[in-house]
């Protein structure tokens, strides 16, 4: 296959900026034509928004063309409240086995209570 350069001709191009909390970060600016600048901004902050992890604070990304915002997603905020930050944690086996075992106190005391009962009568 074959080809020759056809030149250069003028596009209308602009420059596509992400702001995570308000702060550019150029590592994510890039230029797009001007008709897909609002799609692409749309797909890279909902991109941004799966791939940061939930904060303790809300975590705004935004994309901006100039000084115009285009498109912004919020990363929500984490579910553990500060008490919960602190305490260590613990899975939800543990959990189980502490009700398990009370259960089954519970179902012995239950027993006891009928055997002595039996041996009255």
């Amino acid at each position: 296959m074959d080809y020759e350069h056809a030149g250069y001709r003028a596009a209308k191009l602009v420059k596509l900026d992400l702001l995570v909390n308000g702060e550019p970060v150029d590592a994510f600016s890039t230029i797009v034509h001007k008709e897909r600048a609002e799609g692409r901004g749309r797909q890279l902050a909902s991109k941004l928004k799966e791939v940061i992890p939930r904060q303790l604070y809300q975590v705004a990304i935004q994309a901006a063309i100039g000084g115009k915002i285009i498109a912004r997603e919020s990363v929500r905020l984490a579910k553990k409240r500060d008490r919960e930050m602190l305490r260590p944690a613990t899975s939800p086996g543990n959990a189980n086995c502490w009700r398990n075992r009370k259960k089954e106190k519970t179902h012995e005391e239950h027993r006891e209570d009928q055997h002595s009962a039996g041996s009255i009568y």
